[in-house]
């Protein structure tokens, strides 16, 4: 099934006049890679992003909406752990055992804080 991402990528490649083959060329991949990370069989390389902004020179809000879309995509997400305080640590440690366990209320509560919004 086609992620948000590869929507996107699909976007650009459509209003570019490309097939997925020229993408895959600029990005030194195949296009059978390319094809796999569209459909959400690969991960996205992290790299990517900031590749495709460039190569096609998006702008703000087509770079904005490529950002957003591999975010959104995204099946795992890895934090480097050895470089933080036992602080920080302790938080990510605490939020990814409980994460599950949030209730919808958490959940809005803790965007909400992230985002910067009153709470």
């Amino acid at each position: 099934m086609i992620t948000e991402f590869g929507k996107v990528l699909r976007k650009i490649r459509i209003d570019r006049d490309e097939i997925l083959k020229d993408m895959a060329s600029k990005l030194n991949v195949t296009a059978a890679y390319l094809s796999s990370v569209e459909n959400g069989k690969r991960e996205i390389p992290r790299e990517w992003v900031f590749e495709i902004i460039q190569i096609y020179e998006l702008g703000e809000d087509e770079a904005l909406e490529i950002e957003e879309a591999a975010l959104a995509s995204r099946k795992s997400i890895k934090f480097k752990l050895d470089e933080e305080s036992a602080r920080d640590r302790d938080l990510v440690l605490a939020f990814a055992r409980r994460f599950r366990d949030l209730s919808d209320s958490d959940v809005e509560v803790m965007k909400d804080l992230l985002e910067g919004k009153e709470v």
